[in-house]
């Protein structure tokens, strides 16, 4: 599993999630999701939500899964966050 073409999310303070991100997930060498968003929570915490097509979810994730998604997005957040970059493969 691997977080593709993440670009900052735009820091406008508006709502009460907060988007951080926008990536691709390839979950296998034959599965790739586009448009999954990291949000961060006002206490701090992040989620990762799945793009919707017309309002109704495109895919959703057992916690375990969607934990595991949400840390590796965080991981590549900071670490671009670290080099000063926006926008990454």
């Amino acid at each position: 599993m691997k977080i593709q073409n993440m670009r900052s999310g735009p820091d406008d303070g508006r709502g009460t999630m907060r988007l951080r991100a926008v990536f691709d997930l390839e979950l296998t060498d034959e599965i790739r999701l586009y448009g999954l968003q990291l949000m961060q929570a006002p206490d701090g915490s992040f989620r990762t939500w799945a793009p919707s097509l017309r309002g109704v979810r495109s895919v959703t994730f057992a916690h375990a899964m969607v934990r595991r998604i949400t840390e590796l997005a965080i991981i590549k957040l900071e670490a671009q966050n670290a080099n000063g970059v926006t926008r990454a493969a």
